[in-house]
């Protein structure tokens, strides 16, 4: 299914996590960034991993790094949470799964509403209406003959 926009920018906000990975600490961090040592997961090159979600704060890090001429990677890993998962699956749309359900619920309670049995009730009537005036139609002939 394709994506919208808000799905795009919905897996950016809440699904993507940005991971830098470098060897040197440098002289000034930015603050916001989670800081660790670097597992042994991308053949164990880089010694410390910070991670962000905001991209503003990983491009500010980015050029630190390239001003003080220190060797970085970065990577777009994505979280591993109920929402995130529910977000990013990518064969489904988020927005285009909101529509449906929102077209469900306004269908139930449109049914629920009273206003099916109103309009149901108008026609059972009238055709009880048209009924009794056939019923006393044929009457009046049969008193006729």
């Amino acid at each position: 299914m394709q994506k919208t926009k808000f799905d795009h920018w919905l897996h950016r906000k809440y699904v993507h996590i940005i991971r830098i990975y470098f060897n040197t600490m440098p002289e000034t961090f930015p603050s916001g960034l989670d800081l660790v040592e670097a597992e042994e997961e991308g053949g164990g090159r880089y010694r410390y991993r910070c991670s962000t979600r905001s991209e503003e704060l990983a491009q500010e890090v980015c050029d630190l790094f390239l001003s003080e001429n220190i060797t970085y990677t970065s990577r777009i890993d994505t979280r591993d949470t109920p929402f995130a998962r529910f977000v990013g699956n990518d064969q489904r749309s988020v927005s285009f799964m909101l529509v449906w359900i929102g077209i469900l619920l306004m269908g139930i309670l449109f049914l629920l509403s009273g206003v099916t049995q109103m309009a149901l009730s108008s026609l059972l009537l009238d055709r009880d209406a048209v009924r009794t005036q056939d019923e006393a139609a044929q009457q009046e002939r049969l008193k006729d003959m």
